[in-house]
């Protein structure tokens, strides 16, 4: 049995005076989570609606797996491509008086008859969505009085809903503060795994999806896309080529972005541990070059203080933002 739920063939877009992306050849398996990483403008929501059919490519084709075959999905109608793909955009929920279960329903579209009645199954599989992305408990508040983050765990309980083999986001995150954007992603992650759903969000949060994904799809400053694990892309060093600015550089030991800041001074420091690194992290903020070495300013990282030795003088301090008072 094929465990593809969407591969391209040769596939070219854009627009007839600018081929965006050209010849891809990609593939989604159900259970993985993918992430399309890249700059403003390469291309990135344009492949999301391509892959949708809001937009024709201008080459190549596009396949879902309907019934183990592969299907074109311009072969097919919108009414049955909603029972293969779902897709949340960025546009927020409209204002409306409608429920939270009322926009979960929605994903029972495809299925249900001309009426829109709802059957004892749809009811079913609308309280399973909600469930696993753990709103149950707020199902008959009104849309409108939901935070960001809230909002986006209905649409993506609607999505559920749709019962479909593959889940297209677009930019899930870009309301959400920094802990429900870490929540989304994991519960995205921990969905594809439980429902064997394939999984292809959008996003620029390129920290988070090197811990979540199971591959990338990275576009880089030339319109060329690249398939890999986001493991194999640090240590290619593409990360830190197409996201390298005058300010800021790509760490490729943990996988975060540093702002870069001129040092000025030299200073020894000595430790170890948690403390010894943001103390690191301080004093590189203050200019401060970190050296192994005798130095005219030296700080020893200590279990319960903060030496400081300057023009022969040692000090013991309580905390980093003392320490860096009295340099």
């Amino acid at each position: 049995m094929n465990n593809n739920c969407l591969q391209t063939e040769n596939l070219s877009i854009g627009y007839k005076e600018k081929i965006l992306l050209n010849n891809l050849n990609l593939e989604i398996k159900k259970g993985e989570m993918v992430c399309l990483l890249g700059p403003n403008g390469v291309g990135k929501s344009t492949l999301i609606k391509v892959l949708t059919k809001i937009l024709q490519p201008l080459h190549g084709e596009v396949f879902i797996v309907d019934e183990n075959n592969f299907v074109n999905i311009n072969k097919i109608s919108p009414l049955k491509l909603a029972k293969h793909i779902s897709i949340v955009l960025t546009e927020q929920l409209p204002s409306s008086n409608f429920t939270v279960k009322d926009i979960v329903s929605l994903g029972r579209v495809p299925y249900t008859n001309w009426l829109g009645n709802l059957t004892k199954k749809d009811d079913i599989i609308i309280e399973n969505a909600m469930e696993k992305v753990n709103i149950t408990h707020f199902k008959n508040r009104q849309v409108d009085s939901l935070s960001d983050g809230e909002k986006q765990r209905v649409m993506f309980a609607k999505a559920l809903a749709q019962d479909t083999d593959l889940i297209i986001l677009d930019e899930p995150t870009a309301h959400l503060d920094i802990v429900h954007r870490a929540e989304l992603l994991s519960l995205l992650k921990k969905l594809a795994i439980e429902t064997q759903k394939g999984i292809l969000i959008s996003t620029h949060e390129l920290e988070m999806a090197i811990q979540a994904a199971d591959s990338i799809w990275l576009i880089d400053n030339e319109n060329e896309l690249e398939v890999s694990s986001p493991e194999d892309l640090v240590l290619s060093g593409k990360f830190m080529k197409i996201f390298k600015g005058n300010h800021v550089c790509f760490n490729e030991q943990n996988g975060t972005f540093k702002i870069k800041n001129r040092a000025l001074k030299d200073i020894n420091l000595i430790g170890e541990g948690n403390r010894y690194y943001w103390t690191k992290h301080a004093l590189e903020k203050k200019q401060y070059k970190i050296i192994n070495k005798k130095s005219d300013i030296s700080v020893t990282v200590k279990p319960n203080l903060w030496q400081l030795e300057k023009e022969g003088k040692v000090t013991e301090l309580g905390n980093i933002s003392a320490l860096i008072k009295k340099l």
